[in-house]
């Protein structure tokens, strides 16, 4: 029971992370970005670079999380796709003040909502970080 606490707390202190460096993301998106290319430009820059910040994070700290079966690393995938998800509407509602309507575009990729795609990316980084790794070097993944 210890050592699956151990992944929880150390795979929420990643999203901490992750969630940091995306905050970070979207604010220069909105004030940089989005005057120069427009709205829906912005936003499929910024997932790319939402794409490429997590999967750096991931890959530096999927090891430390020590996630080591396919069971564990999905699991801490969806751990942060649930977070991010509770944070985003948090935000959006609470913080911004939008709409449902407003908010459940972002989630809807045929009207250009990207948000849905990333949470799919997040569950599934820490396995396929795990296993690019695991090719890479020492600490093979058991199924």
């Amino acid at each position: 029971m210890a050592g699956k606490l151990n992944i929880l707390t150390r795979a929420f202190s990643v999203w901490l992370a992750i969630i940091a460096a995306e905050t970070m993301n979207g604010a220069i998106r909105e004030v940089i970005i989005t005057p120069v290319v427009g709205g829906s430009v912005a936003k499929s820059i910024s997932f790319g670079t939402a794409i490429l910040l997590i999967t750096a994070i991931t890959f530096f700290c999927v090891r430390w999380i020590s996630a080591s079966n396919v069971a564990e690393l999905i699991s801490v995938g969806v751990l942060w796709a649930l977070l991010t998800l509770v944070f985003e509407i948090a935000i959006s509602r609470g913080v911004a003040g939008l709409s449902w309507n407003q908010v459940l575009a972002d989630f809807n990729p045929f009207i250009g909502g990207l948000m849905s795609l990333g949470l799919i990316f997040l569950v599934f980084i820490p396995l396929i970080s795990y296993r690019i790794l695991a090719t890479l070097g020492p600490g093979k993944l058991s199924s």
